[in-house]
């Protein structure tokens, strides 16, 4: 596959994205959600690529910004506190995620709705982490977003006080732990 093919291919998943979220969030679908959602998305490539033509730097920023997209990075293998957050992340995921169906038929349209959306924000990006080799950890920013949403309606929802406090001192603990890993454990 060409290398144009792949950045249209990374490019064409986030539009998708937004046009699922109008959709699932708007009672009334008009044009104007599409126009807005296409210039939201455009208008930084537009500033960037401006900017670069105007101080001559534009063969040289669309070949970064290509090399950025293609390149590889895996910075996974090498960080073991991450490989730990994660593991209990996605207990805590699978755990929230089976009280949130337990409790789907008893919560209100709207948070039914976001929940419809957070889960295609986490798809794409599960996506995304598979397809796109330049995806790294940056990309769990976007992919918290939805379970941060399941975790803490798995905390509200856990009746005994003792095990949502223990879990979530857990999860701040080991938090907490990553970010002065770095001076503890090198490699």
């Amino acid at each position: 596959m060409s290398k144009n093919k792949k950045i249209l291919k990374v490019f064409s998943f986030f539009p998708v994205l937004f046009l699922i979220g109008i959709m699932i969030l708007c009672r009334d679908f008009h044009w104007r959600e599409i126009v807005i959602m296409l210039i939201g998305f455009i208008l930084p490539f537009i500033f960037a690529f401006s900017y670069a033509f105007l101080t001559d730097h534009f063969t040289e920023t669309l070949y970064m910004f290509e090399q950025n997209i293609i390149t590889p990075v895996n910075h996974f293998k090498t960080n073991y506190t991450l490989h730990i957050l994660l593991a209990i992340l996605i207990v805590l995921t699978i755990i929230g995620s089976i009280k949130l169906v337990q409790q789907y038929d008893t919560r209100k349209v709207s948070s039914r709705k976001y929940y419809l959306v957070f889960l295609t924000i986490f798809v794409f990006s599960l996506v995304s982490f598979i397809i796109v080799p330049a995806v790294s950890q940056e990309m769990l920013v976007i992919s918290i977003i939805p379970i941060t949403f399941l975790i803490s309606n798995l905390f509200v929802s856990i009746e005994s006080r003792f095990w949502s406090k223990f879990l979530f001192a857990v999860l701040l603990l080991i938090v907490i732990f990553i970010q002065f890993s770095g001076y503890f454990i090198r490699g």
